[in-house]
């Protein structure tokens, strides 16, 4: 399955995946990469942004009208027949225009550039909220009632009780410490709001925390999903941008980017977006399947292919379930099985089947991952 230029909107429940606390994804420096930044989440948020977020991707605009070959691309107007000449009193006679008003014209003309060929104006460019002067940069430590109600939240979740849940989350948000628990629990309690319709009030809330927290490019990435949903279509373009430029491995903001210029009418714009997803994909696969790159490079990009909304990683992750390392091929099966199709799944039971008892870790992993790609809707 491929991605579409156009992806349909897909909602997705919460998920108790949404809890596990990583530094942000980085590449070794065997690879160049932009400079570190500390993150909150791996799993944790990239989830919430990616999984459990009703992460929409743009709806396809039509296709405009062909246009006629004419006057420099415009349509041409056939003109109406015209009424049999009268005499015109020798009066009422326009002058003919003297060789200087003439030369005025014609300047004037050249200095004017043809409506037709003007560009359309561009789409006007968003902004992030200001930071707050006491912004911190750095997370603190969470507190030991932080760390029970998350655990509670993460309990209610898993019981299916929602309500119990969120009112974890709730007064999580309200305990005064800026932690990484916190702003996991504040981004989980956004998406209660997106599903509940409160989509002004999860805003209201994001736009607070990202003027107090560190530069999280998780936190950035959901804001900008939130601008989204709030039709502030050049506020969300900014955020994408900024969480992928810190964080690379975002590679859903890629696919934003692509969908929210075409809504704009900026063709240009949104065509690179998709080739720029196109060359990450391709750039990451490498690295993947390469036998020597670091362990580390490889569990953070298996990481991120599992959060894509399409399997065209998928080749690159069976590859890996033949690497060396087991914690990779662990990481690569669990990858597979959040975003599997049909035809990968089948490439799964056929790899489990020849597997065997040679690796019963890896053997329960890939089955394990059959299971929750086919309870995935396809």
């Amino acid at each position: 399955m491929s991605a579409p230029d156009n992806p349909r909107p897909t909602t997705h429940a919460p998920s108790p995946r949404v809890f596990a606390t990583t530094h942000a994804p980085t590449l070794s420096k065997h690879q160049a990469q932009p400079p570190q930044r500390r993150t909150l989440v791996g799993p944790a948020l990239l989830c919430i942004a990616l999984l459990m977020l009703t992460l929409t991707a743009c709806k396809s605009e039509p296709a405009p009208p062909p246009v006629s070959v004419g006057n420099k691309g415009q349509t041409v107007a056939p003109k109406a027949a015209q009424p049999p000449d009268k005499a015109v009193p020798d009066d009422k006679v326009a002058p003919a225009p003297s060789k200087a008003d003439a030369g005025a014209a014609a300047d004037k003309a050249a200095k004017s550039p043809d409506k037709a060929d003007a560009k359309p104006p561009a789409p006007p460019k968003g902004k992030l909220p200001a930071p707050d002067p006491k912004r911190l940069d750095y997370l603190q430590d969470p507190t030991l009632t932080q760390q029970d109600l998350i655990r509670a939240a993460k309990e209610a979740l898993a019981a299916g009780n929602d309500a119990a849940a969120q009112q974890a989350l709730e007064t999580l948000r309200n305990t005064p410490e800026l932690s990484g628990i916190k702003i996991s629990g504040i981004l989980l309690l956004a998406d209660f709001y997106r599903q509940q319709n409160r989509q002004a009030e999860a805003l209201t809330m994001l736009e607070a925390l990202y003027r107090k927290a560190p530069v999280l490019p998780e936190l950035t990435f959901v804001l900008a999903q939130t601008y989204k949903d709030n039709g502030r279509i050049p506020e969300a373009i900014a955020g994408f941008e900024q969480a992928l430029a810190a964080q690379p491995l975002l590679l859903r903001a890629h696919i934003e980017i692509g969908g929210l210029n075409q809504q704009q009418g900026n063709q240009e714009a949104s065509t690179q977006a998709f080739l720029n997803y196109e060359r990450a994909i391709f750039k990451y696969s490498k690295i993947l399947e390469d036998p020597v790159a670091h362990i580390d490079d490889k569990l953070k990009i298996a990481e991120a292919f599992s959060f894509l909304p399409d399997d065209r990683a998928a080749p690159a992750l069976l590859e890996s379930l033949k690497d060396s390392d087991p914690k990779v091929r662990l990481a690569v099966a669990d990858a597979l099985g959040q975003i599997a199709t049909d035809d990968t799944i089948k490439a799964m039971e056929t790899f489990a089947e020849q597997l065997g008892s040679q690796d019963p870790d890896l053997t329960r992993a890939l089955q394990d991952a059959i299971k929750t790609a086919r309870s995935r809707p396809q």
